[in-house]
């Protein structure tokens, strides 16, 4: 029993040093840096980008009413019959709307920077990466991300076909009046 137990452990030792042998010669071919404090050696393969960070927008419309009164608010009473007088100056707020919405920004402790290694191959250094003007990633692979609204238009024209000509609808009523 103890050779079985001795026959397992040793089975077991080997299988977990031949898994982990390939390992050490397993190199990336894609390394992404994150560049903090760091200094980055830039070459022709590479491209900076940055992780968003969420800022909520909150809006608020105030309405400022302020009451001045007026020289002769003393004699508006007695002689013009004026019963709503304003006696002292104040200044009153009162929120008419709040509006929250969010947007996103370059996270400026997130910023990374893409290395395609000498070794990578055309597939891997073909990798479409598109961002946006303040350097957030959009789509990664995607082929339509990189078209401008006008060319993504002429898409969605090519696509919408007019069958119109071919299938002709007609509805007409099923009485006709005949008058002798």
């Amino acid at each position: 029993m103890n050779n079985t137990k001795n026959l397992n452990i040793n089975l077991i030792f080997i299988f977990s040093l031949l898994l982990l042998y390939p390992a050490q010669y397993i190199n990336a071919q894609i390394e992404v840096i994150h560049v903090k404090n760091t200094k980055v050696e830039v070459n022709e393969g590479g491209l900076f980008y940055a992780l968003p960070v969420t800022y909520l927008k909150i809006d608020v419309a105030v309405e400022k009413t302020q009451k001045i009164r007026g020289p002769y608010y003393e004699f508006a009473e007695k002689y013009l019959g004026i019963k709503d007088v304003i006696w002292s100056n104040s200044v009153n707020y009162k929120i008419m709307d709040i509006g929250i919405s969010t947007f996103c920004q370059p996270d400026p402790e997130n910023y990374y920077y893409v290395q395609l290694g000498e070794k990578a191959s055309k597939e891997e250094k073909s990798l479409l990466i598109h961002l946006t003007s303040s350097g957030l990633i959009q789509a990664i692979n995607d082929q339509s991300a990189g078209l401008s609204s006008d060319d993504s238009d002429k898409e969605k024209k090519h696509l919408n076909i007019d069958y119109s000509e071919y299938f002709k609808y007609q509805a007409d009523n099923n009485f006709y009046e005949k008058i002798d």
